[in-house]
């Protein structure tokens, strides 16, 4: 068994924790974008970054929250 949080639930009068954490716009590009630049390209270089959406920092005061 685990234990489960949920980020969205909030009690009266106080944010909840997905509030609360900062947002940032998405870094990932969108598929169609990159599949439509592939077209014209001379060259491809295809890699795969190990663990690259593991690889995240929190800041430390948050780090109780998470």
């Amino acid at each position: 068994m685990r234990m489960v949080n949920d980020g969205s639930a909030s009690e009266k009068n106080s944010p909840s924790l997905n509030k609360m954490l900062e947002t940032s716009p998405s870094l990932q590009n969108l598929l169609w974008d990159v599949v439509i630049s592939t077209r014209f390209a001379p060259l491809l270089l295809i890699g795969d970054i190990l663990k690259a959406f593991l690889q995240i920092r929190i800041r430390p005061e948050d780090r109780d929250l998470l």
